[in-house]
C-alpha cells in the first residue's frame, strides 16, 4: 500500500469516527431528495452539468427547495480537476417563497487502490438571497467544505458500494448566524447503456458546535444522462 491510498483511508476514517463523536440530537427531521441532470463532454479537458432537484423536509410531507444548478470542470490531469458551480435556490417559506443564489469553486482529486477508487473534494461556497441586500438582513453564508469518499469495486457486480464523509466549516458562522455540520452518506449508483445512471443514497447529517443541533435523515435519488 503506497502512502497515498493509507492516507486516503486514514483521512476518511478520522473524518467519519471523530466527527459522528460529536452528534448530539435536538430537532430531527427526514426528507427526500429528487434530481435530474445532463452532463456533457467538450473537448478533451472540459465537461459541462446541468441539474433540476426538488428536495422535501417535514417527515417528506411538505416541499423544501427548488434547485437549479450549472457546473464547468476543468481536467488538470486524469486524477486532478478544478471546478466551479452556481445554483438557483427557491425556498417554499412562509409567509412567501424566498430565492437564493449559490456559488462554489474548488478541486476534485480522485485514484484507485486494488478495488477501492477514493474521490477527495474540496469547495469554497457563498450564498446570497436574492433581492434582499446586507442593510435587509442578508449576510453571506460562507462555508468550506471538505468530502472524501470511498467506492468499493465487487468483482461481477454492478451496484458498488459508496460511501462519504463531509465536513462544513462555517467560515462567518457568528455572523451569518450558520454552523458548522457534518453529512455521511451510503448508496450506490450504476450507468445503463443507452439509457443513463442511476443513483440512491441514504444520508445522515448534523450541525456541530451549535446549541441547538439539528440532524436530517435523508433518501437521495439521482439520475443522471451523459453526452
Amino acid at each position: 500500500m503506497t502512502r497515498k491510498h493509507l492516507f486516503s483511508i486514514l483521512l476518511f476514517i478520522g473524518m467519519a469516527s471523530s466527527l459522528s463523536a460529536q452528534i448530539g440530537t435536538t430537532e430531527t427531521d427526514t426528507e427526500l431528495w429528487l434530481k435530474a441532470g445532463a452532463d456533457f463532454k467538450l473537448g478533451e479537458k472540459w465537461s459541462f452539468g446541468i441539474e433540476e432537484q426538488l428536495r422535501f423536509d417535514n417527515r417528506i410531507g411538505e416541499v423544501k427547495n427548488y434547485h437549479t444548478e450549472l457546473e464547468v470542470k476543468y481536467d488538470l490531469t486524469d486524477q486532478l480537476d478544478l471546478r466551479f458551480a452556481t445554483r438557483y435556490v427557491r425556498k417554499n417559506a412562509v409567509p412567501e417563497e424566498e430565492e437564493f443564489f449559490r456559488y462554489q469553486f474548488g478541486a476534485g482529486y480522485k485514484h484507485e487502490w486494488n478495488r477501492l477508487e477514493f474521490k477527495h473534494r474540496v469547495l469554497f461556497q457563498n450564498r446570497n438571497e436574492i433581492g434582499v441586500s446586507e442593510n435587509q438582513g442578508d449576510i453571506p453564508r460562507h462555508y468550506l467544505r471538505l468530502r472524501s469518499g470511498i467506492e468499493y469495486k465487487i468483482r461481477d457486480w454492478k451496484y458498488d458500494p459508496i460511501f462519504r464523509a463531509e465536513y462544513f466549516e462555517a467560515l462567518n458562522g457568528a455572523k451569518a448566524g450558520t454552523d458548522d455540520g457534518v453529512r455521511f452518506s451510503v448508496g450506490t449508483e450504476r450507468k445503463y447503456d443507452g439509457i443513463g445512471e442511476f443513483g440512491i443514497f441514504y444520508l445522515y447529517e448534523h450541525t456541530i458546535n451549535a446549541i441547538d443541533t439539528e440532524i436530517n435523515h435523508i433518501i437521495s435519488l439521482r439520475y443522471s444522462y451523459s453526452f
